[in-house]
């Protein structure tokens, strides 16, 4: 149940063309509007993923009450769900959320040969997701229709002293050596 909710990660290219139009740029026109192209690397992303709650043990199926919502669960309460639910996604917020996408799914797309992680504007049903991505998605206008199951359990942030343990030490290297033995020892633990 838990590992239809794996998915795996997201890489993706929106705009196949892009013009930067800023005073650096060689080729400026000062008669059109000024763009600037950015490139984004964000650090220690496993680190920050392992730092916040996870679960740790106690996992049972749970009935949940007609008045169970799901909005209502802290992000960092000591108890955690995992939900198959189904979803539906607006027509009215197709143009908003066209370069990104809620809930990625993997499957095979169109005349394509093998399954990939997709980002689809499709509703969803029989969708695995964690409470806290699938409330993400109701904040953003998605539809919740139906929960189908659910598993509670524990859950804290127990990782998190040693990821900023290595991630100050890593901060504080001095040589090359350093930085990748810090970094490894937080990404190793990811898988």
């Amino acid at each position: 149940f838990i590992e239809a909710g794996i998915r795996g990660g997201l890489t993706q290219c929106v705009l196949r063309y892009a013009k930067a139009n800023n005073p650096k740029n060689p080729n400026y026109d000062p008669t059109q509007p000024t763009s600037h192209i950015v490139y984004l690397d964000a650090n220690n992303l496993y680190g920050w993923a392992m730092s916040n709650y996870l679960p740790y043990g106690s996992f049972e199926w749970f009935e949940p009450e007609e008045d169970f919502d799901v909005l209502k669960v802290p992000d960092e309460s000591p108890i955690g769900y995992i939900l198959e639910v189904d979803v539906d996604y607006p027509d009215t917020l197709h143009d908003k959320h066209n370069d990104l996408p809620f809930l990625p799914e993997r499957k095979r797309p169109p005349n394509g040969k093998t399954e990939k992680l997709l980002l689809t504007l499709d509703s969803k049903r029989n969708y695995v997701v964690h409470y806290v991505a699938l409330k993400q998605a109701i904040n953003a206008g998605l539809v919740l229709k139906r929960i189908r199951r659910v598993i509670k359990f524990k859950q804290a942030p127990w990782l998190r002293p040693y990821i900023f343990f290595n991630t100050d030490l890593r901060s504080k290297a001095k040589n090359k050596f350093q930085i990748t033995f810090f970094k490894d020892m937080v990404n190793s633990v990811f898988g």
